[in-house]
């Protein structure tokens, strides 16, 4: 196997990591609805096993979130700042 340095392995992958903000905006703005439309459903849901199901998708895309704000705070989403800034602030209200 070659000897590759950092800088060269950073130079190869470039060309499948660049921000694209359409779809850093589709990805956050499905996770929000899910997240919003589970909350929703345990409050005004009787039935408790509906209830515990939300609940448990709450808890999953509150993970998700917090990776979409973590990765969109290292400028991997998205290179428009308005977008940075509701993903970063987004990201850590869900987690609160």
């Amino acid at each position: 196997m070659e000897n590759v340095d950092i800088k060269q392995l950073r130079l190869a992958i470039a060309q499948y990591a660049k921000p694209d903000n359409s779809k850093a905006l589709i990805i956050f703005s499905i996770d929000m609805l899910v997240y919003t439309a589970c909350i929703g459903g345990i409050i005004f849901m009787e039935n408790s096993f509906l209830r515990i199901i939300f609940s448990i998708i709450v808890g999953l895309k509150m993970a998700s979130l917090f990776v979409i704000a973590h990765d969109a705070a290292h400028d991997s989403y998205t290179d428009n700042k308005l977008l940075f800034f509701a993903f970063i602030f987004c990201g850590c209200a869900a987690m609160r």
